[in-house]
């Protein structure tokens, strides 16, 4: 056995806890022969597979704090300084099972989120009501994601998507989003970028996004991880544009190129190091099996 398996098994099961901690995954030995929503091949299992979408997580965070009406439900319903890594696990279990799970199963993880969100809503500062469940909101979050994991997987991810590829993941996530009933959800990166540009007149800055900011940017982790986040937020926040840096209180310089050079090793070094994620194992062999 190479010595590097020891630290390779160490590393990926550290990581899996902190990112996911218990919440239920891809499940193995179910709905054999069921693709899933992406399937085999498709951009979707590619970008969620690599790294760089741990950066794409913080970024997504960070965009969608800009929308007032996504970050004060974050912020009177979501308990995230009480319980800092339950938002996280919930969204991570959320993409993974969506992405790599079997149809059943990513229509369950859309059931359970739109359960929770039932009870989050409420009146904004400025007498604006708002609901998680509004596909407006949803379209928000939606489009944050999927606007992330293209950008940091473009700078940090092991191989530079085509225009092909990159319409192929915005078409993919589309399907995913569907299942919350957002029918309208852009299709190409072009219809991204033009989803993204009509959200501008709705966002501003606002005091729970500052403190959002900060947390995120200084979350409680353990001592080990910090080093290691903080490229990881140093390389989110280098990709945001600069009128959504300057609405979250973040300075209008843009971080340098020794940092965004850190993240990109960084990630090439957990590329090389971390194991295949397993509910893309799972859902190779799911995908494969023929009775």
């Amino acid at each position: 056995m190479s010595p590097l398996e020891p630290v390779r098994d160490k590393l990926t099961s550290g990581l899996r806890g902190l990112l996911s901690g218990n919440m239920s995954g891809v499940k193995e030995g179910c709905f054999e022969g069921d693709p899933g929503l992406c399937g085999p091949g498709s951009t979707s299992w590619e970008v969620l597979a690599d790294p760089a979408a741990m950066v794409a997580g913080i970024r997504s965070l960070l965009l969608q704090s800009c929308h007032p009406s996504a970050i004060q439900g974050v912020d009177e319903h979501s308990g995230f300084e009480s319980d800092p890594l339950g938002r996280l696990h919930r969204t991570v279990a959320y993409v993974t099972v969506s992405t790599f799970g079997a149809v059943p199963e990513a229509q369950r993880m859309a059931e359970l989120v739109i359960k929770a969100h039932q009870n989050v809503k409420g009146v904004r500062p400025d007498g604006v009501p708002y609901d998680a469940n509004d596909p407006r909101l949803l379209l928000w979050v939606h489009v944050a994601l999927v606007d992330s994991l293209l950008r940091s997987h473009q700078l940090y991810g092991k191989e530079v998507l085509t225009q092909s590829q990159q319409d192929a993941f915005v078409d993919e996530q589309s399907r995913i989003v569907a299942l919350l009933g957002v029918t309208d959800a852009p299709r190409t990166s072009l219809e991204l970028k033009e989803c993204l540009d009509g959200f501008r007149s709705e966002l501003y800055s606002t005091e729970p996004a500052i403190r959002s900011v900060r947390f995120i940017k200084n979350p409680p982790l353990p001592q080990a991880y910090k080093p290691f986040y903080k490229l990881l937020f140093a390389g989110a926040a280098t990709t945001l544009d600069e009128e959504h840096r300057v609405l979250l209180g973040l300075p209008a310089r843009q971080i340098t190129g020794l940092q965004r050079t850190g993240t990109g090793a960084m990630c090439g070094a957990l590329r090389a190091l971390l194991r295949e994620p397993e509910s893309r194992v799972i859902a190779e062999r799911r995908a494969a099996y023929r009775a």
